[in-house]
């Protein structure tokens, strides 16, 4: 078999055990399924040095967990959605009229 085929057999083999691996990891099928396949990308790329096809298993789990790992620190954690917002809070009438007052004293130029 060519180098194409072999993947593919291997794609073909694995993938659903991937995504099941990676919804684990981060409980959402729609992001683990573009985790697999950003794992799978670098599998093809690293696939002629990997001779055994227990090896390229193992290579694309590693590869997955790495990828979920970068995600997980780069995504943002501390905004929540809400479904009712907090009121607005209006503006400081006192100290709008002060930064008003400090900057009619600046000179035009500045």
């Amino acid at each position: 078999m060519s180098r194409d085929e072999d993947y593919t057999a291997f794609v073909a083999l694995s993938y659903r055990s991937l995504v099941r691996t990676a919804y684990l990891l981060v409980g959402d099928r729609g992001h683990a399924e573009d985790l697999v396949q950003t794992a799978l990308v670098k599998t093809y790329t690293a696939w002629p040095r990997l001779r055994e096809p227990e090896r390229a298993e193992a290579f694309a789990r590693t590869t997955l967990v790495r990828a979920t790992l970068r995600w997980r620190a780069r995504r943002w954690h501390r905004e929540l959605p809400s479904a009712h917002l907090p009121e607005a809070a209006g503006p400081d009438d006192a100290g709008l009229i002060d930064v008003r007052r400090a900057l009619a004293t600046l000179p035009s130029g500045q």
